[in-house]
């Protein structure tokens, strides 16, 4: 589990006077969606053994049950059972004691896209699907995957990424249905050398094997192995893996963005004083 400090996170995105105003601390509703991710995967990696202990010892609570029952009908899996289930156990009482993930939830859409970015940032298995999964059309990301293509393939059209990424970024960000966040929106001389060989090179740099395999004309099975290569992951999560990496960049770093404060008007300056 995550230590609670690297939850003091902030950004220049954020309407003080709205979370002021109704309580609403940042930093609770990102620890909600860390924890409730944490505890997610935790119960994930406990499943296995905790479904064989309860194979051994039917009626006896997995959460629940004394260290000497676990030893005696695990075995050399009692430890590792043991510090799986204590994880489990430590994030519920985490979780219950975190804002409402339901409170996160209702959130108008821009607020909780940066919720989840800030989320990200600490807990990078966190995507930006959680709250916005239509931002990347099977369109989008075949243009996305051909300009990667073109450019590892061939060495030219960087830049061109940059008429891809921009209106991404700003369909992501500027958003007016927001609350305790304001709009952002990143400028095209905002994208620059630095962020967009990162992105392209999130795509690539892993070698492997790969190995067809499918059948001969008697249909007998075939397997068929192909040099040992650098290869391209240009699938749909990975895209979201890297979109979600160069949004949160974006939204960490003043430089990349332009935060779209509504004008206050006369009247209400004068009520503010």
């Amino acid at each position: 589990m995550l230590k609670s400090e690297l939850f003091d996170i902030k950004t220049d995105a954020t309407n003080l006077d709205a979370c002021k105003k109704d309580n609403f601390l940042v930093m609770d509703a990102v620890k909600t969606v860390v924890r409730h991710a944490e505890l997610a995967k935790a119960e994930k990696a406990f499943t296995d053994l905790r479904e064989k202990f309860e194979r051994v010892a039917p009626g006896v609570d997995a959460l629940t049950a004394e260290v000497g029952v676990v030893v005696e009908k695990l075995g050399v899996d009692a430890g590792d059972f043991i510090s799986k289930r204590d994880n489990v156990v430590e994030l519920r009482k985490e979780v219950e004691a975190c804002m409402s993930l339901d409170t996160v939830t209702a959130l108008p859409l821009t607020d909780r896209v940066h919720i989840n970015l800030l989320a990200h940032q600490i807990y990078k298995s966190i995507d930006i699907t959680a709250f916005n999964s239509d931002f990347l059309s099977d369109e989008r990301a075949k243009k996305i995957a051909d300009a990667i293509k073109t450019f590892y393939t061939k060495g030219s059209g960087l830049k061109q990424f940059k008429e891809y990424l921009r209106p991404l970024i700003v369909e992501i960000f500027n958003n007016e249905d927001c609350k305790y966040f304001y709009p952002v929106t990143c400028k095209r001389s905002f994208i620059d050398e630095w962020l967009l060989h990162h992105f392209v090179a999130s795509f690539g740099g892993n070698a492997s094997r790969k190995i067809k395999t499918g059948k001969d004309d008697l249909g007998n099975k075939t397997v068929n192995y192909e040099p040992y290569n650098y290869n391209l992951n240009l699938t749909k999560a990975q895209q979201v893996a890297s979109i979600t990496d160069l949004c949160s960049v974006v939204l960490a770093n003043e430089k990349y963005h332009e935060v779209i404060k509504p004008e206050v008007k006369s009247e209400d300056k004068k009520a503010a004083k």
